[in-house]
């Protein structure tokens, strides 16, 4: 690609272009000798890919001549290859600006939207200069790339096959074309493309791997065999090949050799997850379960992650009958819970069940976990099977009801909550069952109840059972131990430990809501969070790892409520607001594919669904300010819909990052807006006194200052806290002149506290000031010479009168800055409360 943008470069700065300006005119310090010495000497670097040196010579240039198209092009192009597209783009736009007419300005600046991932904007520069070369091979392919990159395959297949038409032996195109057909299910057109590639360079090792791929996809093993082993030869220590021969020997039944070779894998690599899971299967499949479960361990405890909210946001994966149908791409966890729970079963016991439902919650259908396993008739039968075997005490999912160890159970209005245990017992003979209550490891009560066995099939008596505890509301953990017996023996048949009663929450949005390092928040036993582990239930304490701003929650909350508290966080990094609701195949808000399909899965299973208080929602940065509002109404609908016993909704309006996509100050001002728009929603901002803020993320001390913050709005709303003042984050009621001579603006808070206005800080080095950086008139920077606070009222000042209609509170992202500088993501100063929380920023008000 280089050669070809060389190429067409030096075409521009020749034959093709004719600048009105030429070389030897604004010469104020350079003579025309040394001008045309410099360029020549420029061009030459770029040849031969000294492009600092070429770049310094340019630059020298460009400071006689400003206005030089060759010269701006000429930095522009360098810029770009040294992977400096903002300021190539710079001098591209200014270029554009002395000659719009010259078209090939258009593709150069093209590229550069290629390069910054502005894909439209790279869309529109190509199409435009198309108009005038509509046979240009590589304007053709860069069209079809961006559309490509935008996710729009059915527009760039015309661009390709344009470039394709005018370059058959074009590689990129023939690999991007082969790409696009694997991928919309042309796999004959697919074959074609890349094995075109192919004889065009017999070595290309990512055309081979498409190859292998597509033969993967189509069973056609040999072959693939046949690709793979001609990848080792090119890459003879690239595990991933074996890898793929060892998925072959798999997923052709070749169970031992499968083994042998995952293993010499796993020898020169302990750590390769791909590997110690494909093991685990074929050991399985070997009917070896001792050593597929022992795997399976490993294979847990080097990934101890969080997975409830799976790695699914595109979309669920549609297993059949082996992991190996999807190659190493396969996400891995789910598959290995089937792989544990059915090599558990074969080995007897009774902890195998949770494992099946642990896949089945990652989206694994019934059928395809029969599909692991021969001789069951149906999923309801394969999970009962025990039942009519030697180990009949075991707990069955449709004939027992038990606590797990933690599990958290929601108060009712009585402040308690009924705790059911209900089970069948199969062995004959015992007189009774019974239960023995205890509190915080005292003996409490013991209940009891006698056993009426009756008839299940010839050879099967049982006897059901039903006993109901109640359990109150407080800082106290409840064990159960469930026991048989008759005038001989006195026989316990399990033990729960550490059942909890109390207040349920969830926490949302993306990264921010996720995000932090390790915290043990205090009180954590009595703490739960429900997720899909790798233990052996699903209630955990809250995770030690990640999740900061929902432990510090946690951790504040139950401070102040005395009762345990149960948060389940539904977060996921990078997620835009509709991942939340809608997912890209429909717009159903109860779609299963979308995360919200997923937690609510998660909350109907945890058995606390209809008992969510409050939803915590902390999203925004992957969004742009249109139809977010809307976007929202969507989202809150579902939630009261789903949830019944949400009472609160607490968003958190997010701060200027540099991670955030564009118009960010009016998604804050959208944000700003919910409590006007809902009864039920608070926004928070999540500005002052925040802090470790990275200009994307927080370190733990933001986490945990957002979470004490996000606390005692819920103490107040919930637990009857009398600590009020000043814990909401202020919002502007108006903006109004407060003189004729229009040189002062009074900006009145809707608060309880009187209003901070924060002091000059350092940032970056650089003094910054709230007078001087952090309003706008009229959305342009405006500097005022003073800003003060009287209770509820910040007063801002101007040296001179001013016209603007509007005023908005802090810049979308940076610092105003001149257009040399660098971003400096905005951090204060700031107005808050007396008692530190932000304002919330606004954007264009109308000034009275």
């Amino acid at each position: 690609m280089l050669q070809r943008l060389l190429i067409l470069l030096l075409l521009i700065l020749s034959v093709g272009w004719k600048p009105g300006i030429a070389l030897s005119q604004q010469t104020p310090k350079l003579s025309n000798q040394q001008i045309n010495d410099l360029y020549k000497r420029a061009s030459t670097f770029m040849q031969q890919r000294k492009l600092a040196e070429a770049l310094q010579d340019f630059n020298t240039l460009a400071q006689a001549l400003p206005t030089n198209e060759p010269v701006l092009v000429g930095r522009a192009f360098v810029n770009l290859e040294l992977s400096r597209p903002d300021a190539s783009l710079k001098d591209i736009e200014k270029a554009i600006s002395l000659n719009k007419k010259n078209p090939y300005l258009y593709f150069v600046r093209g590229a550069i939207y290629l390069r910054l991932k502005r894909y439209d904007a790279s869309i529109a520069d190509y199409e435009y200069f198309l108009q005038y070369n509509p046979q240009h091979i590589d304007a053709n392919y860069n069209c079809g790339l961006s559309y490509v990159q935008k996710g729009n395959t059915t527009k760039a297949l015309p661009y390709l096959d344009k470039t394709l038409t005018l370059n058959p032996d074009y590689p990129s195109a023939l690999e991007l074309r082969g790409f696009i057909h694997f991928n919309t299910g042309r796999i004959e057109d697919a074959k074609r493309d890349i094995s075109r590639l192919l004889q065009i360079d017999s070595n290309n090792y990512r055309a081979l791997h498409n190859l292998a791929q597509i033969y993967l996809n189509t069973e056609e093993f040999d072959k693939a065999k046949t690709i793979i082993q001609r990848k080792i030869q090119l890459r003879p220590n690239e595990l991933l090949e074996r890898l793929l021969l060892a998925f072959i020997s798999l997923r052709t039944k070749a169970y031992s050799e499968s083994i042998v070779q995952l293993s010499e894998i796993l020898e020169k690599e302990p750590t390769n997850i791909k590997a110690r899971g494909f093991r685990a299967e074929a050991y399985f499949r070997n009917a070896q379960y001792a050593d597929a479960v022992k795997d399976c361990r490993i294979f847990f405890e080097e990934n101890p992650i969080d997975i409830s909210m799976a790695n699914r946001i595109n979309s669920l994966l549609d297993l059949s009958v082996s992991s190996a149908a999807f190659g190493v791409s396969v996400q891995p966890h789910a598959i290995m819970f089937v792989v544990r729970g059915l090599s558990r079963m074969a080995l007897g016991g009774n902890a195998w069940q949770n494992d099946i439902h642990k896949a089945m919650l990652l989206g694994i259908e019934g059928q395809n976990i029969l599909a692991f396993t021969r001789g069951f008739i149906s999923l309801n039968e394969m999970l009962n099977a025990d039942f009519r075997s030697k180990n009949t005490l075991c707990l069955h999912p449709d004939y027992w009801k038990f606590p797990h160890n933690l599990q958290f159970y929601p108060r009712q209005a009585n402040d308690s909550a009924q705790v059911p245990l209900q089970g069948t017992i199969a062995h004959a003979g015992y007189d009774s069952v019974y239960v023995r209550v205890f509190k915080n490891a005292v003996l409490m009560r013991r209940f009891a109840e006698a056993l009426r066995y009756g008839t299940l099939s010839d050879t099967i008596r049982r006897a059901p059972f039903s006993l109901n505890v109640s359990i109150h509301a407080e800082k106290a953990l409840y064990r159960f131990e469930l026991g048989v017996k008759n005038t001989q023996r006195d026989t316990i048949l399990t033990v729960r430990d550490s059942i909890v009663c109390g207040d349920a929450f969830v926490v949302s949005g993306q990264s921010n809501a996720v995000f932090g390092s390790e915290y043990v928040a205090q009180g954590s036993e009595y703490l739960r969070s429900f997720s899909i582990n790798t233990g052996e239930t699903f209630w955990t304490a809250p995770p030690a790892t990640r999740h900061a701003l929902a432990s510090a929650l946690m951790e504040q909350v139950v401070q102040y409520s005395s009762v345990p508290i149960a948060l389940i966080n539904g977060g996921f990094n990078g997620t835009k607001i509709e991942n939340h609701y809608s997912s890209s195949a429909k717009n159903d808000i109860n779609d299963p594919l979308t995360l919200n399909g997923q937690l609510r899965t998660m909350l109907e299973y945890s058995g606390i669904k209809s008992a969510i208080k409050a939803m915590i929602w902390y999203q925004g940065e992957a969004n742009v300010a249109a139809g977010y509002t809307e976007k929202f109404d969507s989202l809150r609908t579902m939630w009261k819909a789903n949830y019944p016993a949400l009472q609160k909704i607490y968003a958190v309006q997010i701060r200027p990052s540099s991670c955030g996509q564009s118009t960010q100050h009016l998604l804050r001002d959208a944000q700003g807006r919910f409590p006007t728009r809902y009864a039920d929603v608070e926004t928070l901002a999540a500005s002052a006194p925040i802090p470790a803020h990275d200009g994307c993320h927080y370190g733990n001390a933001g986490y945990i200052a957002l979470g004490k913050q996000l606390a005692t709005l819920l103490a107040r709303d919930f637990y009857r806290s009398s600590d009020t003042l000043g814990i909401s984050s202020p919002r502007l009621l108006k903006a109004a002149w407060t003189n004729a001579s229009r040189n002062e603006i009074a900006l009145t808070f809707v608060t309880n506290d009187a209003l901070i206005c924060g002091a000059d800080t350092s940032i970056s080095g650089k003094i910054r000031s709230l007078a001087q950086d952090g309003f706008l008139l009229d959305e342009k920077p405006a500097k005022a010479v003073s800003v003060r606070s009287e209770k509820n009222v910040v007063f801002v000042k101007f040296a001179d009168a001013q016209q603007a209609k509007t005023i908005s509170y802090i810049p979308e992202q940076c610092y105003a800055a001149s257009g040399d500088a660098p971003c400096t993501v905005y951090e204060g100063p700031w107005i808050a409360t007396q008692r530190g929380v932000g304002a919330l920023t606004f954007a264009g008000a109308t000034i009275q």
